[in-house]
């Protein structure tokens, strides 16, 4: 009911795949977003400038040579827009800790882990709330039910753990 019936299920299945696609481009921008006020925050903010138009570039090339081979076409959109993200990332990523000397690995891969569970808790919710409904419920409520499990453990796994004093996994123990 959402797209109307003016488009055949070939048609749906292009714009399906480019949102599957474009969704993972999302988590990449995030941590460009967040490396991007980090540099800003420690005085580096043109060097978060020139990475972005470094990024830019890259994207606007990276376009032009995919948009026109056949087999990639449209899709030439997405995957040079995740480049993008990631070479910037990647260049933000490397500046930081130049410049703050930090060990950044541990946090990135504890909260690459926490992230990683909140959307398998996220997706076997929706699994299962679509299969044991099947076709007797809408798939707006299997969304919004889906929606408030990700919040929900998102909630506990960042937010309510810090706050009580569970910070283990903070500290980097995993056992």
């Amino acid at each position: 009911f959402l797209y109307g019936s003016s488009f055949d299920k070939s048609e749906l299945l292009v714009g399906t795949r480019l949102l599957f696609f474009g969704a993972v481009n999302i988590v990449f921008l995030s941590l460009v977003q967040v490396t991007t006020g980090v540099m800003q925050g420690i005085g580096e903010h043109k060097y978060a400038v020139k990475t972005l138009m470094i990024g830019s570039g890259i994207k606007l090339l990276a376009e032009t040579l995919l948009l026109v081979i056949k087999s990639i076409n449209i899709y030439g959109v997405v995957i040079s827009g995740g480049l993008c993200y990631v070479v910037v990332l990647l260049l933000n990523y490397k500046r930081i800790k130049k410049v703050t000397g930090a060990n950044l690995k541990q946090g990135v891969f504890l909260v690459s882990i926490q992230s990683a569970m909140v959307c398998v808790f996220a997706y076997a919710s929706n699994w299962l709330f679509v299969s044991v409904f099947n076709e007797t419920i809408s798939m707006f409520i299997a969304g919004v039910v889906t929606i408030a499990v990700f919040l929900a453990s998102y909630y506990y796994l960042f937010i309510y753990r810090e706050k009580s004093g569970d910070k283990e996994i903070w500290k980097g123990k995993l056992t």
